[in-house]
């Protein structure tokens, strides 16, 4: 059985997102520098894990779009190519490009939006059929929980220090975890 692109991006986020964060969010307990019995430290480090997180996602989008596809004339095969929206575009493509290139240059067919079934609709349909999901919750304590005013004046404290979280997540990633450390106090 072969794997379809969506599976084989998510090896691609693991490797270049998920792993790294999970690499220093590891040494940074085991360095006594994050006290993760600390409901507000808990919840401080995932606030900013959720934005690198994101970062990290769009870097592998570019990249996914933009790498090499070598495939032969007027392939049989579907192809997709990832979009921010909840559009997603399938085509049969000819020659070899890179995805974004190949979607411009194809028979490209846009799928309606409300062909795309609702979250809800998808959560309902997957665990009808047996399927299990973790329930998104809160990690930690929030001090400003209910207060939106706090929220976003924490918001735009941490975007004025911290205005590159792409150098945060590029550090990470190389194992250099001062930046994170940094970042999330």
């Amino acid at each position: 059985m072969q794997n379809h692109p969506a599976e084989r991006i998510w090896v691609e986020i693991n490797q270049r997102v998920n792993y790294p964060l999970k690499e220093a969010l590891n040494a940074l307990v085991e360095l006594d520098q994050l006290d993760m019995a600390d409901g507000v430290v808990k919840f401080s480090f995932s606030w900013l894990t959720m934005r690198l997180c994101q970062v990290g996602i769009n870097r592998c989008v570019h990249a996914w779009n933009n790498h090499p596809i070598p495939r032969k004339p007027w392939s049989s095969s579907k192809m997709f190519c990832l979009s921010s929206r909840a559009t997603v575009l399938f085509c049969r493509f000819a020659g070899r490009g890179t995805p974004a290139e190949l979607i411009r240059m194809s028979q490209a067919v846009r799928v309606p939006a409300y062909v795309i079934p609702t979250v809800d609709d998808a959560v309902r349909s997957y665990e009808g059929e047996g399927g299990a999901l973790t329930r998104v919750c809160q990690f930690g304590s929030d001090p400003a929980e209910g207060d939106p005013a706090r929220q976003l004046a924490r918001e735009n404290a941490f975007r004025m220090r911290h205005n590159d979280l792409d150098s945060i997540l590029s550090d990470a990633t190389h194992g250099l975890w001062q930046p994170i450390h940094d970042a999330w106090r």
